[in-house]
């Protein structure tokens, strides 16, 4: 058995900051065949010019609008969680240099604090691995 835990931390110059803590369980059913539930979660703050709504304005005939714009909602403030669960088996005779068939299925919720017309997102992502070692 084994717990496998990572957390990455992340800013950059927009003013974006974010937090991933994914955490995985690896357990084995047997001499070739594993299996891995999977839990991760990512906040981020919005960058620093994001806005759900720019305001421009007019002086003396001229428009003025904010020099950075978008209407990535990617870019605000969120948070998504996932939950995973994948599988590993050894083919073939040999444990030295195995073949290895994986599967992994996860399901992810997003949400979105500051955005107009899309306040939450579901995904499922599913992968089917064939791997070999040296």
């Amino acid at each position: 058995r084994t717990l496998i835990a990572f957390e990455r931390l992340y800013a950059d110059s927009w003013g974006l900051m974010a937090t991933t803590t994914d955490v995985r369980y690896v357990f084995e059913l047997g001499k070739r065949f594993d299996v891995h539930p999977d839990v991760r979660f990512h906040l981020q703050s919005g960058t620093s010019f994001w806005r759900r709504a720019y305001v421009g304005t007019v002086t003396s005939g001229i428009v003025e609008a904010p020099e950075y714009r978008a209407g990535d909602r990617e870019l605000g403030p969120l948070l998504s969680g996932t939950l995973g669960l994948g599988a590993d088996w050894l083919l073939g005779s040999s444990t030295a240099d195995p073949w290895i068939l994986g599967g992994t299925f996860e399901a992810t919720r997003t949400s979105y604090f500051d955005a107009l017309f899309i306040s939450r997102r579901y995904s499922e992502f599913a992968a089917l691995t064939l791997e070999k070692t040296f």
